[in-house]
């Protein structure tokens, strides 16, 4: 047990390790939710510090069993570099910002060394049991990626459609809210893709001019005729507009059309150096885990520094993506889960939709996105569940049709997702205001209706003017 599970020990000591990073954050939410005084009691620190410490010193001995005698050096180094961290952070960025972190270091470090002893005392002594039965591929991933883009595409919808219901009762609101889960699917599967890409065809020029063809010439004139539309009426300045159609605006403020734009654009651009990154196996792991550190930190620069919270829904995506650039190279070198491992995986993503779900409808999702964190996580081994019951039970029906047409034009959905949002914000809201549930609900379900009736004679015109042509 304690030699195999890989995945969940690493797992349960990045939840801690970002728990505490989202430490600061939760003080703010304490007079409106006092329950969340608790992390700020010793014994409780103590408890957590404790949990990372046995985390850290599994995680070590799960990846290097012939240094089971070494397992607690990789807490006590964590540790200790997370205590320089907060110094330097408190020095720096404190002294800058005004923000600091008030965890006592030696509580800290002492807990993780505890931590560390107590995994030592119960693993690294006995043998190990029998190793179980059975793998689960991965491959079948990559053979879904459009039916997954299309669940992504739908829990997208789900997640807007609260502009128009306002609220849902329970099963609805569950899914709904839980709709933010959409695009990190989608950006997982992207990663995924963009490694197949590079793969087939190592040319950067390449691969950046398919990616501004996709961009440009299918999503932007659809845009450039909204921009054209606030230019008119007053709300748009000429830059505006030049930078929302350049693809540009979102990345350095919150105007322009909408934030993935920007961002899908960004990613596609750091592409081809995480590729060359991350292809080597011997150093993945190390350039991802320092890459996901430096994600963190420059969420921690958004807002106690640059004062730019809004630019966190896109900036705190880059770790899925880099993710699914991962996995893409798992699904290049046919990598396998064990039974154990894929189980492991599962139950540990159940509780973290709970987490996800309480911190999106108690608004309790800290400055630097703890729930898009959690994402991290739910979205792979999401997509893993789904690929394999697409296997047991998918076959050829209309269902799984419609799922690969969505995915295959995803972002044009999207595209005319926020234009129809931007409608009812502009045009429809004050129409349905104090409008009964059903009316609401009828309209929210023909707004669905059109977006994919619209994508789908857009398509159906593309076709009919490429067979023309030929």
């Amino acid at each position: 047990m304690w030699r195999r599970n890989r995945f969940l020990s690493t797992s349960l000591a990045g939840i801690d390790l970002v728990f505490w990073l989202c430490l600061r954050d939760l003080s703010e939410r304490c007079e409106e939710y006092p329950f969340l005084s608790a992390v700020y009691d010793a014994r409780f620190q103590w408890a957590a510090f404790l949990v990372m410490g046995f985390a850290l010193a599994w995680a070590f001995f799960a990846w290097n069993p012939k240094s089971k005698r070494r397992a607690w050096l990789c807490p006590l180094g964590v540790g200790a570099a997370y205590v320089l961290f907060q110094k330097v952070y408190n020095l720096v960025i404190g002294h800058w910002g005004g923000v600091y972190y008030v965890v006592n270091p030696w509580l800290q470090l002492g807990g993780i060394c505890g931590g560390a002893a107590i995994f030592a005392l119960l693993a690294l002594r006995g043998g190990e049991a029998p190793e179980p039965e059975g793998t689960v591929p991965l491959t079948s991933i990559s053979k879904y990626r459009s039916h997954l883009m299309g669940i992504g595409m739908m829990g997208v919808i789900a997640l807007h459609s609260r502009k128009l219901m306002g609220h849902y009762i329970l099963p609805l609101n569950f899914i709904t809210r839980m709709g933010n889960m959409g695009v990190d699917i989608f950006l997982f599967v992207s990663g995924i893709g963009m490694v197949y890409s590079l793969s087939r065809d190592p040319s950067v020029w390449n691969f950046y001019k398919r990616r501004a063809r996709r961009i440009y010439l299918e999503a932007m004139p659809w845009i450039a005729a909204y921009c054209v539309i606030l230019l008119i009426i007053g709300r748009f300045g000429i830059l505006d507009v030049l930078m929302t159609c350049l693809g540009v605006s979102n990345l350095v403020r919150n105007r322009g059309f909408n934030w993935y734009i920007s961002f899908i654009l960004l990613f596609y651009l750091i592409t081809p150096p995480l590729y060359r990154l991350l292809r080597r196996r011997k150093t993945r792991w190390a350039w991802a885990a320092l890459l996901f550190f430096l994600s963190l930190l420059s969420m921690f620069l958004l807002v106690d520094v640059l004062n730019r919270e809004s630019l966190l829904t896109g900036y705190s995506r880059f770790p899925i993506f880099m993710i699914g650039m991962v996995a893409g190279f798992w699904l290049k070198e046919d990598r396998r889960l064990t039974q154990q491992e894929y189980r492991s995986l599962v139950w540990l993503a159940l509780p973290l939709f709970l987490v996800a779900y309480l911190l999106s409808e108690l608004e309790l999702q800290p400055i630097i996105a703890s729930m898009w964190l959690c994402y991290c996580i739910i979205a792979p081994v999401t997509c893993l569940v789904l690929t394999r019951a697409f296997d047991r039970f998918g076959g050829n029906g209309r269902l799984m049709r419609f799922l690969e047409w969505s995915g295959k034009n995803s972002l044009l959905i999207y595209i005319w997702n926020i234009l129809l949002m931007r409608f009812y914000t502009m045009v429809s809201a004050r129409h349905l205001a104090g409008a009964s549930v059903l009316l609401r609900a009828l309209y929210t379900v023909a707004t669905v209706i059109a977006n994919y009736w619209i994508v789908y004679l857009i398509q159906k015109a593309k076709a009919s003017l490429r067979r023309r042509a030929a």
